[in-house]
């Protein structure tokens, strides 16, 4: 019994490890499973991520991550797709880094394995991730000066 459930654990690992993608992001180019699938760059100290399309240059995203000890507990990312004016602001995805961002967005096939944004998951992807920031804010009390 204990042999068939070690055997059964070591097969359940083994298939999960051979279909995990791999995601590198390596002289602005980004990797899954060691084909270039889109271009990025990052800016202002790797605090924003932009996408951008392998075979045109043209911009398809623009990821910022936002720290804020005092508004939101730890900040949010926002999640901006240029073309489809669509957005998604997340503490979810805050809390690691870019190429787990871009994993999710694979996963959920917002971002197709060629790197093709497919919009029609956007909604899906929207009620997993999307929060309302507004309820989250702790407004600052301000005194009035007149």
């Amino acid at each position: 019994m204990i042999k068939k459930f070690i055997y059964i654990t070591f097969l359940l690992f083994c298939a999960n490890v051979l279909t995990a993608q791999k995601i590198k992001l390596l002289n602005g180019n980004v990797y899954l499973n060691n084909e270039v699938i889109m271009k990025y760059e990052r800016r202002n100290f790797n605090s924003e991520l932009k996408l951008f399309s392998l075979d045109t240059n043209e911009e398809i995203a623009d990821f910022v991550e936002y720290s804020s000890r005092i508004h939101i507990n730890g900040g949010f990312k926002k999640l901006y797709f240029t073309k489809q004016n669509f957005k998604i602001e997340s503490t979810r995805l805050k809390s690691r880094g870019w190429k787990y961002t871009i994993k999710v967005l694979l996963e959920e096939n917002v971002i197709s394995s060629k790197g093709k944004i497919v919009p029609k998951n956007f909604k899906r992807f929207s009620d997993k991730y999307h929060e309302n920031l507004n309820e989250m804010i702790d407004v600052i009390q301000t005194p009035n000066c007149n």
